[in-house]
């Protein structure tokens, strides 16, 4: 296991090296969101204490109270995150000139949502690692946490567009981390996924919402993409 996680850590890194944008990479890899989770997983990584955890948890569900509430706790919370990250790219103020329009901010949260629930089913099948509760060989990266803290990432970077007081800010995100942080620990408590299995899905979820919003300009940098008569025409222009 620990194996994993350093290759996860060197990929990420390899990214930030050579990505063609790559001060999104770099900055979306030493965001804290990202590399803190991967600190947790590797630590959790050392001797049983993954397991050990993952058996607490299912003994005690403190939070949830069982398997099945967790299970259904974990669906309602992401889809309730995806919902807000595509609804504040909808309702999101125009920018200036010099920032990014609608349809880019509305491509970026697609893609990143896209990209946060498809990703674990690529690397699921190179992981192979068991399930807690026996049924298949799909439980590194935790898909749900993936796309939670992707959606996350994303809603984050579209409330920098509404003009709020900074009180109001810090309350929402700690609002939205308590959410994708409770989908992922209810994975747990479900018997679907041990903790580090969700720790690297948060990694590499924030890694995505971070590196798309850099990509894509939401602060006023990267991607241009503007809407036509015909549909939404991507201008491919790296904004400095």
């Amino acid at each position: 296991m620990a194996k994993i996680i350093v290759l996860a850590a060197v990929a990420v890194l390899y990214l930030s090296a050579c990505a063609t944008l790559g001060d999104a990479a770099r900055e979306a890899a030493t965001d804290r969101g990202t590399w803190v989770p991967l600190v947790g997983a590797a630590a959790l990584s050392i001797g049983d204490l993954d397991r050990e955890a993952s058996d607490w948890a299912l003994r005690h569900n403190p939070i949830f109270g069982s398997q099945d509430n967790a299970e259904d706790a974990s669906d309602v919370l992401v889809g309730s995150l995806v919902l807000t990250a595509l609804g504040t790219a909808v309702l999101a103020p125009e920018d200036a000139a010099d920032g990014p329009g609608k349809s880019a901010r509305i491509a970026a949260n697609l893609i990143a949502l896209v990209a946060g629930d498809r990703i674990p089913d690529a690397l699921k099948p190179i992981t192979g690692r068991d399930r807690p509760n026996g049924v298949d060989d799909r439980s590194l990266p935790s898909g749900h946490s993936m796309t939670a803290f992707s959606a996350r990432g994303m809603t984050s970077a579209n409330l920098r567009a509404f003009d709020l007081e900074e009180s109001t800010r810090w309350w929402l995100d700690a609002g939205l981390t308590a959410m994708a942080a409770g989908t992922a620990w209810a994975r747990v408590e479900a018997a679907q996924h041990y903790p580090v299995d969700v720790l690297a899905g948060a990694a590499l979820g924030n890694f995505i919402a971070v590196f798309t919003a850099k990509a894509f300009g939401l602060d006023r940098h990267g991607l241009r993409v503007s809407a036509t008569g015909d549909g939404i025409l991507l201008t491919v222009q790296w904004a400095p």
